[in-house]
């Protein structure tokens, strides 16, 4: 790409190909719809219909969809292509929706919130390369960036929106309305132009076997995804050690009211939103992908430490500043884009996902001794591992070099 032609696209550049302005616009519609469940209202209404015991078995069973489903749904995105793949996965959305507004049975409160989750889940791989595959390589970080804006936005409405409406109204009509939202969606992703080329028809259970295997031999053979592998793992686990503790940290040792710590949450939601449009243009014209997670990481080791050691106004800055930083994790989608084969994208996107899920699931066991010991213990300890995840990216980056990998065209739609 030349110069002149990167020095004058801008930020809204990506939004001129059409798969943007829908995965805009679906995105916008379904964040309003489901912002609010995701993020507590199934919990409360799980909790509502069965007790502990049902919330319980409803977050088990969840937590084993969050790493299968994304493996599931990107090997469908690659064997059937990405646009088959939401249109077969947003009317169980729908239907799961519209059925809460009717159903009441704790069985099947449980089967529609899972099935609800995993109609998520399974179409993240294949959003993920749709949206990568519609635009030149060299806006990847900006589309992403623009994505992430706004989620973080809209769903800040939704939770009032959608608060209000259970209060003012009832559960029912929230489960109506989102429900309709979401066949809005639905309705925008016919219009959906598809990236993949399609093979010849198959049967389906050969299709299956050979977008596995394939996809297998394309990662084994790959040794810088190998080792990124290996560092999303790692750095899954360490990251997940305290995360469940940091409310009751800003509480109990930074002594933190009820208010403030409101108040902090909404500061750092401003920095995530602002972090998330710095990153794309830094992200496109700058760094790259795999150096901005060197970057994120090497940033992140003083601030984690200056908010585990030093007293309130200090290390609620750092706080507000890690929020900011973490949205170069953006890089990782360019990053798999520029090195990964199309037909095996949605794969790899969704083996990574589950790969971070399963990795995050003992953590908290390792926090919880930690905290015991000392709530300040509980984050220096993932500081001191944040020099191994660097040398490993250093390490992808130094393979990566020598191999000169060739990254493959995107198609333009």
């Amino acid at each position: 790409m030349s110069i002149s032609r990167l020095r004058g696209s801008t930020y809204l550049t990506p939004l001129k190909y059409h798969n943007v302005r829908i995965a805009m616009a679906a995105t916008f519609v379904e964040t309003l719809a489901a912002a609010y469940l995701v993020g507590y209202y199934l919990k409360i209404l799980v909790y509502d219909i069965g007790g502990a015991e049902l919330l319980g078995i409803y977050s088990a069973l969840g937590n084993t969809l969050l790493w299968l489903s994304p493996i599931v749904g990107g090997i469908f995105s690659d064997a059937f292509g990405r646009r088959k793949t939401l249109l077969a996965c947003l009317p169980l959305s729908v239907f799961s929706l519209l059925m809460f507004a009717i159903l009441r049975s704790p069985m099947a409160i449980v089967v529609l919130a899972l099935l609800l989750q995993a109609s998520f889940t399974i179409t993240a791989p294949a959003r993920a390369a749709l949206l990568s595959e519609s635009i030149p390589l060299e806006y990847v970080g900006r589309a992403f960036s623009l994505l992430f804006f706004t989620e973080n936005i809209v769903s800040t409405l939704s939770y009032v929106m959608f608060g209000y409406i259970v209060s003012a109204a009832n559960a029912s009509t929230a489960f109506i309305a989102s429900g309709l939202l979401f066949s809005a969606s639905l309705a925008l992703s016919v219009y959906v132009q598809e990236t993949l080329k399609q093979k010849r028809t198959r049967r389906l259970s050969l299709a299956l076997s050979e977008t596995i295997a394939g996809g297998i031999r394309f990662i084994v053979r790959q040794a810088p995804l190998l080792l990124l592998l290996l560092y999303l793992a790692f750095e899954a686990f360490t990251s997940s050690i305290a995360a469940p503790f940091t409310p009751a940290f800003l509480k109990d040792v930074l002594f933190l009211s009820i208010m403030e710590i409101s108040t902090l949450y909404t500061i750092c939601g401003v920095a995530t939103i602002i972090g998330a449009l710095m990153a794309g243009f830094l992200v496109d014209r700058h760094v790259g992908g795999l150096l901005s997670l060197i970057i994120r990481d090497v940033l992140s080791f003083p601030l984690l430490l200056t908010f585990a050691l030093t007293p309130p106004p200090m290390a609620v800055a750092s706080l507000v500043f890690l929020a900011f930083i973490e949205q170069l994790r953006i890089g990782l989608n360019q990053y798999l884009v520029e090195k990964t084969e199309q037909e095996h994208r949605s794969l790899v996107m969704g083996l990574i996902s589950a790969v971070r899920q399963v990795s995050g699931i003992p953590s908290p066991l390792l926090g919880i001794l930690l905290w015991k010991i000392s709530p300040r213990i509980t984050y220096v300890a993932i500081a001191a591992t944040m020099p191994v995840g660097i040398i490993m990216l250093l390490m992808v980056l130094k393979i990566d070099k020598k191999l000169k990998l060739p990254a493959e065209g995107l198609q333009q739609c």
